[in-house]
């Protein structure tokens, strides 16, 4: 991992575009990126801004926000004369598959063509589902993934196992591959005030902070098959019949919805809305209503308050290199019970408790012991605020500027297939 720094960059000014879904459309790679994006203006000599999809209606402009990415073929003529006139001296792609669909990767080929005309820039590129998109599309993922690889001059990822795989399976060179947290806001005390606590708690209808209240288990983000909460309510479910816990004992809060996808990724927008109803029907047949909620979307203002009310986070997935989810805990320092994959036991770290993917005995068993061990909970949450100093968005911006800073020292990919071609 690169060590960055908060502060003057390299003494000299530098201009980014960062090109990544961007709010209001919800997006957990968009949230992230605003976090992010706010972290690196407070940089002195850093010129930032933001290449995202068109403006949904109603919108209301943001400055240094580029609203044009679109499927339309002119889209990407539009976005290489936005570039150029910008002259960035990094394009950073925040990339997921599904995040742009075509308009991603006409965006990425309109970098390529603006750097031919600005020798000097530099693209990066943060991939963020590397695991889940190589194994879900096959030799289609692959073939995109070599695509940007071959095209940027840094690669970022979250974990060494996402390190691994785009360097042994989509042929990055290492040297140009950075692993590096996703990061999160600190806890905003400031509006964390009591009745705004309140207001949140209401809204979601918490009752974990009042005397005899249910503590709350909370699972957060999109809801897809790879999210693994079906061994969630079952653990539940296990736990209630072994009478290890009451109804009053435990609330557990699914906030999140389905992905939206547009194009050919609609297919997998159907899965996730059947995996959705299967959850659903689970629970009612389990007779778990009383434990196990669905509360939807919950918007970017009341996250802070939903994780400060937890008891702990969970996070049962059974196929992933990282997740923002287990990052937004530690940096608001609540304990995490987690699936023992590489990416989650390489993010976690001593802040949480690991389980067997898809073990539901071992998943209700951790889930015992966070809501009755008073001693375990308290240590815990030392660790993770301990952990979670480390990786807020201002940390990790100032390890980004690190690594803009040293691809820009260094000869571009297109300088080293020139030299290749001379030779």
């Amino acid at each position: 991992m690169l060590s960055g720094r908060i502060g003057n960059v390299t003494g000299a000014a530098m201009n980014a575009l960062v090109v990544t879904p961007y709010p209001p459309k919800p997006d957990g790679i968009g949230e992230h990126a605003r976090g992010l994006v706010e972290a690196l203006r407070r940089i002195d000599g850093l010129e930032v801004d933001v290449l995202t999809s068109r403006r949904p209606a109603g919108d209301v402009p943001m400055p240094r926000v580029h609203r044009m990415l679109s499927a339309n073929p002119r889209c990407g003529r539009a976005t290489v004369a936005m570039i150029r006139a910008l002259q960035p001296d990094v394009v950073h792609y925040q990339f997921a598959i599904p995040a742009f669909g075509i308009a991603g990767l006409s965006a990425v080929t309109a970098g390529a063509r603006a750097r031919r005309c600005r020798p000097g820039s530099r693209i990066v590129v943060t991939l963020h589902e590397v695991r889940r998109e190589l194994d879900l599309l096959g030799p289609v993922g692959r073939r995109i993934y070599r695509t940007l690889i071959t095209v940027a001059d840094a690669v970022i990822v979250h974990t060494s196992e996402a390190r691994d795989l785009v360097v042994n399976e989509c042929g990055a060179d290492p040297k140009r591959v950075w692993a590096m947290p996703l990061g999160g806001p600190p806890p905003p005390v400031g509006s964390l005030a009591p009745d705004m606590l309140a207001t949140v708690r209401d809204r979601y209808r918490l009752s974990g902070h009042e005397p005899g209240g249910r503590p709350l288990v909370l699972c957060f983000g999109y809801l897809h098959p790879d999210k693994g909460l079906e061994h969630l309510v079952e653990a539940v479910a296990r736990l209630r019949e072994r009478g290890e816990i009451a109804a009053e004992d435990i609330d557990v809060v699914i906030a999140g919805t389905v992905r939206p996808r547009t194009g050919g990724f609609r297919y997998f927008g159907r899965r996730d809305r059947e995996y959705e109803l299967t959850l659903r029907r689970a629970v009612e047949r389990g007779g778990l209503s009383d434990q196990v909620r669905f509360v939807g979307f919950v918007a970017a203002a009341d996250v802070p308050a939903l994780f400060a009310s937890a008891r702990v986070v969970v996070v049962p997935y059974t196929k992933v290199t990282q997740s923002s989810v287990l990052e937004t805990a530690t940096v608001a320092g609540v304990p995490v019970v987690a699936s023992d994959l590489p990416g989650l036991r390489e993010s976690l770290g001593d802040g949480g408790l690991l389980v067997p993917p898809g073990d539901a005995d071992a998943l209700a068993a951790a889930l015992a012991r966070v809501l009755t061990d008073e001693s375990l909970i308290a240590s815990l949450r030392h660790r993770q605020q301990q952990r979670g100093a480390e990786m807020t968005f201002d940390v990790v911006a100032g390890e980004l500027v690190g690594i803009y800073d040293a691809v820009r020292s260094a000869p571009s990919r297109a300088d080293e297939r020139r030299s290749v071609s001379a030779g």
